[in-house]
């Protein structure tokens, strides 16, 4: 007989369950598979810990409770069989206890459990109304995903808004650089002929006359430059090395007509020593050799024509070094 009156005295406690799946996922800010960071394994019973950590919160319970209306009146305390507070309590108004008062119920009526291996995680709640139960269990459920996918909504706006940063950063550098790229340019006297053919042609079609001016200019300019490099090349070679191994000194007419003369004259001397030593005493015969060195002389004041020629900067090159140097600072100018 007592056991049936404590049967029926009891109340009876429904217990609704909700079960959420706890997904370890990074937040992707940049659409690059390959660039994604790697979550560590190690990491995954400490997320887990932490999930289940929030879903027991003061935070959640205070969104399930505000999501459901439950600080609007006494429906909630009632429907869980619990005396409101009549007034304050100690230096918490009567508002703020009574809030105080359905987080606190809230939590003690909540139960997580997540199994060894798993990821779902399962919500219960305990209520004398089922319909109570049931709709605080799935509230739960609801907040907790609501409150992952805004956290994460967050850490992407966040990541977005310092991403942007950097990129306004980068491009204030970029355009710093470049306006002082252009300032080393001017300064310098450097121009970039291919900017200017194309920014001549994509305004109107065809370089203007500045353009035009600026790249013959610059044309010119290396032009009179290659043939100033070419002429010292030339004159550096005319000073160091011997005079008759040199093809300007070879091609000359005046040096190829002696060489030949002085060539046909050895050819024809041995001849004429044995014909004069036959009529001729020995001290003609030694005049009859000297024309060698009567023959042969005349080559000598050519080369040394061309030795002091050289010696003084040949008019070509002197006037080719002359022109590429005026050439030069005229374009400069």
């Amino acid at each position: 007989m007592l056991g049936l009156t404590v049967t029926v005295l009891t109340v009876p406690t429904y217990r609704a369950e909700s079960s959420i799946q706890i997904d370890q996922q990074a937040s992707r800010v940049l659409d690059a598979p390959d660039i994604e960071p790697v979550q560590a394994v190690q990491d995954a019973d400490r997320f887990l810990q932490t999930q289940t950590e929030i879903l027991r919160s003061r935070a959640l319970a205070i969104r399930v409770a505000e999501t459901l209306g439950l600080f609007g009146g006494n429906g909630f305390l009632e429907a869980m069989h619990v005396k409101p507070l009549s007034g304050a309590m100690g230096t918490l108004g009567a508002g703020e206890a009574h809030r105080e008062q359905v987080i606190a119920v809230l939590r003690d009526n909540l139960s997580i459990t997540l199994p060894d291996g798993s990821r779902v995680a399962r919500i219960a709640f305990d209520s004398p109304d089922p319909a109570m139960a049931a709709k605080v269990a799935n509230a739960f459920a609801n907040t907790m995903i609501s409150s992952n996918l805004s956290r994460r909504f967050d850490t992407s706006v966040y990541a977005r808004q310092f991403l942007r940063e950097q990129l306004e950063q980068a491009k204030e550098r970029l355009e710093e650089s470049e306006r002082s790229m252009v300032g080393y340019a001017r300064s310098s006297g450097i121009i970039d002929t291919d900017a200017i053919r194309e920014a001549g042609s994509a305004a109107s079609g065809a370089p203007s006359l500045v353009a035009s001016s600026l790249i013959e200019s610059n044309d010119a300019l290396s032009q009179a430059r290659s043939r100033r490099i070419d002429a010292e090349q030339l004159w550096t070679t005319t000073r160091s090395a011997p005079l008759m191994s040199l093809p300007e000194v070879l091609s000359n007419p005046a040096i190829q007509t002696m060489m030949e003369r002085a060539r046909n004259w050895r050819e024809a001397t041995p001849n004429k020593a044995s014909a004069a030593r036959t009529t001729i005493p020995t001290s003609s015969a030694c005049a009859a050799r000297s024309p060698r060195s009567t023959s042969a002389s005349p080559i000598s004041p050519k080369i040394s024509a061309v030795r002091s020629a050289t010696a003084s900067a040949p008019p070509s090159f002197r006037n080719s070094r002359c022109r590429a140097r005026s050439n030069g600072c005229a374009t400069r100018r």
